[in-house]
């Protein structure tokens, strides 16, 4: 089984969350902060990925867990 382990990615996902817009931009900018690349993914990074994953031509991958998160990992 592979699984792909995106970090932080612009989605609506906090603001579906309920939190104020205040808050939701708080929280992008600290997690932007952290991330040695310097601004949190965009879907469009993860997407291949993901798919890449998916493929049932990908039968010799096993067992791996593929962090794509801006360096976030490593720190």
């Amino acid at each position: 089984m592979q699984r792909d382990s995106p970090g932080p990615t612009e989605s609506q996902a906090l603001a579906a969350a309920g939190l104020p817009a205040a808050t939701v931009e708080q929280i992008k900018q600290e997690e932007a902060a952290r991330i040695p690349l310097g601004r949190r993914g965009d879907p469009r990074e993860i997407a291949p990925w993901i798919l890449r994953l998916a493929d049932p031509a990908s039968t010799w991958l096993t067992g791996q867990v593929l962090t794509v998160d801006g360096g976030l990992e490593l720190t």
